[in-house]
């Protein structure tokens, strides 16, 4: 079975199969659930028409979750490793946020190659997926119309996600808080001589919920680091995107695939920082141009 807003579009397939068209799917006639929940082998979630599609909320999930130092020692150079590093160390010691654009730690071309990796074809513990994915699903929390959703292949995804939306998140655990997984987690990362730049004396960020009832002296508490990808939309409520590619249809942009429409909605953030959801502002002429270049461009 799947997980909260995995379950919740499987579940709007369900209900409009037979009624809709999905980029490099088709007319959506079949579709297949894959595993159990808790399988992290698993790269795909579901099976449409035949093909492994992995399920991703855009609106704010992580691609990979907690990757140990030891764990990008496989993938990652020594040049790499020593960028996050120096990046891991800032952030412990500077109190600074601890999402980094992934620019910042390795070349274009080595991330696209890590993240297709981790995406589509396997866990770093685990191996190479029971499940592999073939595409490549995005929805929002709640998905109530055929315009919250597209299908991508990995180079589409790569080429619309990664520059604005994607981030390394440098996530804080601390052996003995409250949480026994993730202390068991810090106390794992803690055994490896390996993960040892990633570790450090005291606490920082703002701590953890709680402490268990055995955890050391404040002075002697330590904070250990692991490395996820995450994904987030930079606009606080999906809405305002679904207002958007609306407002869009009712100017008469319609009969073209969803892949298109993100495509507008991408470049349209571009131009303007923002999305412009009404016809009446006087940058909507501005917004139809862009979109009718990406028709164009894509015809």
């Amino acid at each position: 079975m799947t997980r909260g807003h995995e379950e919740q579009v499987i579940q709007w397939l369900e209900t409009n199969k037979g009624k809709v068209i999905l980029p490099h799917i088709g007319v959506l006639t079949q579709i297949e659930r894959i595993g159990a929940s808790n399988d992290n082998r698993k790269k795909a979630d579901v099976i449409l028409n035949g093909k492994a599609v992995s399920l991703k909320d855009v609106e704010g999930s992580f691609l990979y979750n907690k990757a140990s130092r030891k764990d990008l020692l496989k993938f990652l150079n020594e040049k790499d490793i020593i960028a996050l590093d120096h990046k891991i160390k800032k952030i412990h010691q500077e109190q600074i946020k601890r999402n980094v654009n992934w620019q910042d730690i390795l070349s274009r071309d080595r991330f696209k190659s890590l993240l297709k990796i981790l995406m589509m074809d396997m866990n770093m513990k685990r191996g190479i997926s029971n499940h592999p994915a073939e595409l490549i699903l995005t929805h929002p929390r709640k998905t109530e119309h055929i315009i919250d959703i597209c299908i991508y292949d990995f180079e589409e995804f790569f080429d619309i996600f990664a520059d604005r939306w994607i981030t390394f998140a440098l996530k804080r655990h601390w052996p003995d808080q409250g949480d026994s997984s993730e202390s068991n987690r810090a106390k794992r990362m803690m055994k490896d001589h390996q993960n040892f730049p990633w570790i450090f004396d005291g606490v920082s960020g703002n701590g953890p919920k709680s402490w268990s009832n055995n955890a050391p002296q404040p002075t002697e508490r330590k904070t250990c680091f692991s490395c996820s990808i995450e994904i987030a939309s930079p606009f606080k409520k999906w809405g305002q995107l679904r207002m958007f590619r609306l407002s869009l249809l009712n100017s008469g942009f319609f009969g073209v695939n969803s892949k298109i429409l993100e495509k507008v909605t991408h470049d349209v953030y571009n131009e303007f920082g923002t999305l412009v959801n009404e016809q009446d502002d006087q940058r909507w002429e501005t917004v139809l141009t862009i979109a009718n270049s990406v028709l164009l461009n894509n015809s």
